[in-house]
């Protein structure tokens, strides 16, 4: 068109992995001694053959420090046609003092992915 040669569309999009995690690190923050924290994870399957085969807690932390639970609700579907999952991150009453950092990794069934990792940290005290 001599009127309008050009048209410009704007155009947004995002580009995910397989498998996101939100939050993208898990902060207990301050705690005193002898309280249970807990703070949620969730997990999201972009492609709907995508699941979870192990989740482990690593680092230099005791392995009683935190411990994982399933949310008994968490199961549910993503706009993409994957799935949603609710994990627990407990951190123990039992927890000695001082600051304890570790991971938290999660195993999948996703070639491209198989592992995601979130960083876990807290701090206790008397």
């Amino acid at each position: 068109s001599p009127r309008q040669p050009i048209i410009t569309i704007p155009f947004f999009g995002e580009v995910v992995s397989v498998v996101s995690v939100f939050p993208p690190q898990l902060s207990f923050g301050l705690v005193r001694r002898g309280t249970e924290a807990v703070r949620q994870l969730l997990i999201t399957f972009h492609n709907p053959g995508v699941r979870i085969v192990r989740v482990e807690v690593a680092g230099t932390l005791p392995a009683e420090v935190f411990s994982l639970r399933r949310d008994p609700e968490g199961g549910g579907s993503s706009a993409s046609g994957g799935a949603n999952y609710r994990m627990d991150v407990v951190l123990s009453k039992e927890a000695p003092v001082g600051r304890f950092e570790g991971s938290l990794t999660i195993h999948t069934t996703s070639t491209s992915q198989p592992l995601v990792t979130v960083p876990i940290s807290a701090t206790i005290r008397e």
